[in-house]
């Protein structure tokens, strides 16, 4: 039997009817939606399902097509750009959403998003794609081991590069910073070893691939 494929288109300008209606539309046109979850978050995110949905804003909108496509058990769920009109408040309300949906429903959750440093907190693997090409995949944890920085006079960071995957430098005078995607080595006194950021990562990894 072919598995069914449910879609939310992210304007939804179709839909004038109450939230709590969609939530139960849902539930009765998806066999295996989980309707307490779905109020649940409503509620817990402070949504009036009394309230029509062409009426809220574009980030309760946004909230409101998360919670029903995360109250869906399907096997897998692709979620585009879900924190589009959200600020920091509410992008970290959909972290704990998407946490929550996680565990109620354990499944294959894909989140395509520019957030890279928000959304690693939540999740297990990064897949970074620039142009149809894949540039990295790789767990969370172990970019966090091979991506860093080293830094201090470039007489004595130049030479460590030597057989190192460098993804980018930046020299001001005498000093300079080489960002490194590979194994770590233990530096020689007076340079230092510095976490690169995820989404300083994103920026080298694409930056440099475009460059080549």
């Amino acid at each position: 039997m072919p598995e069914c494929v449910n879609y939310i288109e992210s304007g939804c300008v179709q839909f004038e009817t109450r939230v709590g209606t969609l939530i139960n539309h849902a539930s009765e046109l998806q066999p295996d939606f989980d309707r307490e979850f779905a109020l649940e978050m409503a509620e817990r995110f402070e949504l009036d399902t009394r309230k029509k949905f062409h009426k809220l804003s574009f980030g309760m909108k946004t909230m409101v097509t998360a919670i029903i496509t995360l109250a869906n058990k399907s096997k897998v769920i692709l979620l585009d750009e879900p924190t589009l009109g959200f600020d920091a408040i509410m992008r970290h309300q959909f972290n704990t959403l998407l946490l929550e949906s996680y565990q109620a429903h354990p499944r294959v959750l894909i989140v395509s998003t520019h957030l890279i440093d928000e959304i690693a907190k939540v999740t297990e693997r990064l897949i970074i794609i620039d142009n149809g090409r894949l540039l990295v995949e790789a767990g969370i944890e172990d970019i966090d081991e091979r991506a860093y920085t080293i830094s201090g006079a470039k007489a004595a960071v130049e030479p460590l590069l030597d057989g190192l995957n460098c993804i980018g430098q930046e020299a001001a005078g005498s000093v300079m910073a080489a960002h490194i995607y590979d194994e770590r080595i233990t530096p020689p006194e007076g340079v230092s070893i510095d976490r690169l950021s995820l989404q300083d990562f994103f920026i080298h990894i694409v930056g440099g691939n475009r460059h080549v």
